[in-house]
């Protein structure tokens, strides 16, 4: 898939978006939220805006904690994904187990860039739910 990614360093976190087929054969949007953690690069958070079982992971991981999205109460998981980014990422940073990332984190800029990059995410999402079905 062409452009099937987006990267981007803010507010003292990287955030790669990408076009991505799951597990059992799900397909969608994934949001994963990097941060670093001395001089090593961790992976705080995931969101998988998948087309049947969107779900997000806490410090993504064998031992992760992952919690499905109801899509019948969020009937739009990649916009409750974005608005949990720009609203709620270092208390998510900080649940996950990564309080010093957390502390570092400035939510208004990661909130400018994400809503700056919101067409873009948007569209890659929606080419990923229609490419990835026919993969």
């Amino acid at each position: 898939m062409a452009n099937d990614k987006i990267e981007f360093e803010s507010g003292g976190v990287q955030v790669i978006v990408e076009a991505r087929r799951g597990g059992q054969g799900d397909w969608g949007a994934t949001f994963r939220i990097f941060g670093n953690e001395g001089d090593k690069k961790v992976e705080t958070l995931r969101f998988d805006c998948f087309m049947n079982r969107p779900h997000y992971h806490y410090a993504p991981g064998p031992n992760s904690e992952n919690h499905n999205i109801d899509k019948t109460k969020i009937p739009n998981p990649l916009g409750w994904v974005m608005n949990q980014l720009q609203t709620e990422l270092p208390a998510m940073i900080r649940h996950a187990g990564f309080a010093e990332i957390a502390r570092a984190v400035d939510q208004s800029a990661v909130a400018k860039d994400l809503a700056r990059l919101e067409p873009d995410i948007v569209q890659l999402h929606e080419r990923a739910l229609k490419e990835l079905a026919v993969a």
